[in-house]
């Protein structure tokens, strides 16, 4: 997301056309949560700073133009946020030759953003009759946080229906949130009904923006061809 900050500055000392030739020494952009103050130290989550570009109006105004880069890590000051009861702070601050220094505020709400980025498709491979997948054949499924808010997953699916012959029950499949075989105690059946993976993915850039589940596949007897089905996994708010 870019935020745009633009407004005018003035000088009675006169401001030239810019830093080189005015009084007018720097303009910078502090944009940042409020809790942190406006010394804060870089963060994709709660602070950034921009320098600002200026143009002359008149001989004592100049035009300035911010522009940051905002993360979607950015921590949320909306209802049901991380932070609902605070904003974000636009601070202009403006310093003169003689090293004087004025600052404007204006405030801003960040929304909350409920994204993970979910592989499309898993693919298990060819199995035969009765077969099924060990810790070194599942398919690793990593999600990845994409927005700002702390995202649990649901997982659901149905039945895989084959070419050839018969179908593939959907309890067949297992997921489990550590590296197992398709029948270890810590692999759970998927069912149609949404359930809980009991993974938490957070927004602090400092920590993991990534989990992973683990897929494996239980072969039946008397299936044959190409099976295919839909697994639903889908991102909630924590």
């Amino acid at each position: 997301k870019t935020v745009y900050v633009n407004g005018r500055v003035s000088d009675g000392d006169g401001v030239g056309t810019g830093f080189a030739d005015g009084d007018l020494k720097s303009l910078d952009l502090q944009f940042y949560r409020e809790g942190v103050g406006v010394s804060c130290a870089s963060d994709p989550n709660n602070c950034y700073q921009a320098s600002c570009s200026v143009a002359p109006n008149t001989s004592t105004e100049l035009y300035y133009s911010c522009t940051v880069n905002v993360s979607y890590l950015a921590d949320s000051t909306m209802d049901g946020g991380a932070y609902p009861s605070q904003v974000w702070n636009a601070e202009v601050i403006v310093k003169d030759d003689a090293d004087q220094i004025a600052s404007l505020i204006k405030t801003f709400e960040m929304q909350t953003l409920l994204a993970l980025t979910i592989p499309s498709s898993i693919a298990f491979g060819t199995f035969a009759p009765g077969e099924e997948t060990t810790s070194l054949n599942n398919a690793e499924y990593t999600l990845t946080q994409r927005g700002n808010d702390v995202a649990s997953v649901m997982i659901s699916g149905t039945s895989m229906s084959c070419t050839g012959v018969g179908s593939i029950p959907v309890e067949n499949i297992t997921w489990a949130t550590i590296d197992v075989g398709a029948t270890h105690a810590s692999a759970t059946s998927v069912t149609a009904t949404p359930s809980d993976a009991g993974l938490s993915i957070g927004t602090n850039d400092t920590g993991s923006l990534s989990q992973n589940l683990y897929l494996n596949l239980i072969m039946p007897m008397g299936v044959g061809g190409t099976c295919t089905g839909n697994l639903t996994v889908e991102a909630a708010s924590a």
